[in-house]
Protein backbone atom coordinates (compact mmCIF):
# COMPACT_ATOMS: atom_id res chain seq x y z
CA UNK A 1 0.00 0.00 0.00
CA UNK A 2 1.38 3.40 -0.98
CA UNK A 3 1.69 6.14 1.58
CA UNK A 4 0.30 9.22 -0.15
CA UNK A 5 0.09 12.64 1.44
CA UNK A 6 -1.82 15.70 0.23
CA UNK A 7 0.61 18.32 1.54
CA UNK A 8 3.58 19.23 3.64
CA UNK A 9 3.33 22.10 6.11
CA UNK A 10 6.62 23.64 7.21
CA UNK A 11 6.28 26.03 10.13
CA UNK A 12 8.19 27.76 12.90
CA UNK A 13 8.25 25.83 16.15
CA UNK A 14 7.41 28.94 18.21
CA UNK A 15 4.95 27.94 20.93
CA UNK A 16 2.96 31.14 20.40
CA UNK A 17 1.84 29.91 16.97
CA UNK A 18 0.83 26.37 17.85
CA UNK A 19 -2.85 26.95 18.67
CA UNK A 20 -3.36 28.93 15.46
CA UNK A 21 -1.46 26.37 13.38
CA UNK A 22 -3.44 23.52 14.89
CA UNK A 23 -6.74 25.27 14.16
CA UNK A 24 -5.61 26.13 10.60
CA UNK A 25 -4.39 22.62 9.75
CA UNK A 26 -7.59 21.02 11.11
CA UNK A 27 -9.71 23.35 8.97
CA UNK A 28 -7.51 23.30 5.86
CA UNK A 29 -6.74 19.57 5.80
CA UNK A 30 -9.97 18.12 7.14
CA UNK A 31 -10.00 14.44 6.11
CA UNK A 32 -6.67 14.84 4.31
CA UNK A 33 -3.17 13.65 5.11
CA UNK A 34 -0.24 16.02 5.60
CA UNK A 35 3.32 15.97 6.84
CA UNK A 36 4.04 18.56 9.53
CA UNK A 37 7.57 19.87 9.97
CA UNK A 38 8.43 22.40 12.67
CA UNK A 39 11.81 23.92 13.43
CA UNK A 40 13.36 27.16 14.63
CA UNK A 41 13.69 29.81 11.97
CA UNK A 42 11.46 27.86 9.60
CA UNK A 43 11.80 29.55 6.22
CA UNK A 44 15.20 31.10 6.87
CA UNK A 45 17.13 28.04 5.66
CA UNK A 46 16.18 27.11 2.10
CA UNK A 47 18.51 24.08 2.18
CA UNK A 48 16.80 22.67 5.27
CA UNK A 49 13.33 23.33 3.89
CA UNK A 50 14.12 21.73 0.54
CA UNK A 51 15.54 18.63 2.25
CA UNK A 52 12.28 18.16 4.16
CA UNK A 53 10.10 18.85 1.12
CA UNK A 54 12.15 16.48 -1.07
CA UNK A 55 11.81 13.76 1.56
CA UNK A 56 8.03 14.24 1.78
CA UNK A 57 7.66 14.16 -2.01
CA UNK A 58 9.86 11.08 -2.34
CA UNK A 59 8.25 9.10 0.46
CA UNK A 60 4.64 10.30 0.25
CA UNK A 61 4.23 11.76 -3.26
CA UNK A 62 3.23 15.08 -1.71
CA UNK A 63 1.56 17.56 -4.07
CA UNK A 64 1.25 20.80 -2.02
CA UNK A 65 3.75 22.79 0.03
CA UNK A 66 2.75 25.32 2.70
CA UNK A 67 5.46 27.47 4.30
CA UNK A 68 4.42 29.34 7.44
CA UNK A 69 6.76 31.92 8.89
CA UNK A 70 6.20 34.78 11.29
CA UNK A 71 7.74 37.97 12.54
CA UNK A 72 7.81 39.34 16.06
Amino acid sequence: MAHICDAIVVNCMDFRLQKYLCDWTKKTFKNKAYDLVSFAGCTKSLKTIMTQIDCSVELHRTKEVHLIHHEN
